[in-house]
C-alpha cells in the first residue's frame, strides 16, 4: 500500500468518526483557525444548526437563516474546529 493511499484512508477514517459524532438538528460553533493551526485564536466564528450531511461537506443554518457549507476534510486537517453548543433552538 503506498503512502498516498494510506493518507487518504486515514483522512476518510477521521471523517467517518466525525460523521458519527455530529447530529442533525444540533447546534455547533465552528472556528476557522489561524494559518499555524495551533493557535486557538480564530478569525472566523460561525454558530449554526447542522441541517444536512453530504458526501464531502456539511450544511449549517445560522439563527438568521443563512446557510453555510464546510468541507469535512477541513475539520480533519485542522483548518476548522467544531464544538457542539446545544440542541436546536426554536
Amino acid at each position: 500500500m503506498n503512502i498516498k493511499k494510506q493518507c487518504v484512508d486515514m483522512v476518510q477514517r477521521e471523517i467517518d468518526i466525525l460523521d458519527r459524532n455530529l447530529t442533525i438538528g444540533r447546534a455547533y460553533k465552528i472556528k476557522k483557525l489561524k494559518d499555524d493551526g495551533r493557535s486557538k485564536d480564530s478569525y472566523l466564528e460561525v454558530e449554526g444548526v447542522l441541517e444536512k450531511k453530504y458526501e464531502h461537506h456539511y450544511l449549517f443554518r445560522n439563527y438568521r437563516g443563512i446557510r453555510e457549507c464546510f468541507l469535512k476534510k477541513d475539520f480533519v486537517i485542522g483548518e476548522y474546529e467544531i464544538k457542539e453548543v446545544g440542541k436546536k433552538r426554536g
